[in-house]
C-alpha cells in the first residue's frame, strides 16, 4: 500500500496503490513506462542567448531528451511594445521558455544589455505535460529565477533555473538574493509535496571556508566546513544563504 502512484522510468511497476485524493485502494494495478530514455538535466550560464545563438545551440545539441537550465540570458522586454517577461519560443529540437528583464537606461542614458536573463530548454513534446511555469511578480527578481511544473497522471516533476546577483555593491544586492531565494521557497512548497524540485544556478556564492566577518546560521564549526573539495574560496554572504 502506498499513499501516492510512484514515478517510474523503465519497464513499469506493478503493485498495490491508492489514489492521491481518496486514498482508495487499487490493487494489482500497473504503473506504465513513462519515458522510453532517461531524462538528463544539464545547467550552464550561457552569458548570452540570442536568435542567432539559439539556433548555433540547437544545431550543437540535437535531438536529445535532455532539459537545460540557463542562466545570464541578458535578454530583455520592453512593455510598451506590449511584450511581457514571460516569453517562449522554439527551435527545431526545443521548446524555450524564457524570463526575462526589463529593457532600461545605464547611468549615461544609453539602452544595455543587464546581466539577468534566465532560461529552460526542453525537448520538443515535453511542453504537452506542461502544467504551469512560475516566474516572480516583484520587478526586482525578473529574469532571475524560473520553475517550470510537468505533470502527468504518476508523473510529477519540477526545474527551475535561478541567477543571483553578483555578492558586491553591499547590502542591496544581499537583500536582493535573500529575496530571490525566499521566492523560491515559496514556489517549493506550493508544488505538490511527492514533487521533486531540481534546480540550476549560478549563485555568485563561495561556500569553502567560513569567514568570520560573515553572520552565520550556525555557531556549531562542525557544520561550517567546505563543500567539495573545489571550493576553497572564505564564504561570502551569497554563500551563507546558499548554504
Amino acid at each position: 500500500y502506498q499513499p501516492y502512484f510512484d514515478t517510474i522510468i523503465g519497464q513499469g511497476a506493478k503493485g498495490n496503490y491508492s489514489t492521491k485524493h481518496s486514498k482508495t485502494q487499487i490493487t494489482d494495478f500497473r504503473i506504465p513506462q513513462l519515458m522510453l530514455t532517461p531524462l538528463t538535466i544539464w545547467t550552464y550560464n550561457c552569458q548570452r542567448m540570442s536568435s542567432a545563438h539559439k539556433k548555433d545551440w540547437d544545431l550543437m545539441l540535437g535531438k536529445q531528451n535532455h532539459i537545460w537550465l540557463m542562466q545570464g540570458t541578458q535578454e530583455t522586454y520592453t512593455p510598451s511594445r506590449g511584450e511581457k517577461p514571460l516569453q517562449r519560443s522554439s527551435t527545431i529540437h526545443y521548446d524555450i521558455w524564457e524570463s526575462k528583464a526589463l529593457r532600461r537606461r545605464g547611468p549615461a542614458g544609453q539602452f544595455f544589455s543587464p546581466p539577468e536573463g534566465v532560461a529552460i530548454w526542453a525537448p520538443k513534446g515535453l511542453s504537452s505535460i506542461l502544467k504551469k511555469v512560475f516566474v516572480p511578480d516583484d520587478i526586482e527578481l525578473q529574469g532571475r529565477g524560473m520553475i517550470m511544473l510537468f505533470e502527468r497522471g504518476p508523473f510529477s516533476y519540477a526545474v527551475g533555473t535561478i541567477y543571483s546577483p553578483i555578492c558586491v555593491y553591499g547590502p542591496k544586492n544581499v537583500k536582493l538574493n535573500r529575496k530571490l531565494w525566499n521566492w523560491v521557497q515559496k514556489i517549493k512548497q506550493e508544488l505538490p509535496s511527492r514533487t521533486p524540485l531540481t534546480i540550476g544556478t549560478d549563485a555568485n556564492g563561495h561556500v569553502g571556508s567560513h569567514a568570520s566577518n560573515i553572520t552565520s546560521r550556525s555557531d556549531d564549526l562542525d557544520e561550517l566546513q567546505p563543500i567539495g573539495p573545489y571550493s576553497p574560496e572564505k564564504e561570502n554572504s551569497h554563500g551563507t544563504v546558499l548554504r
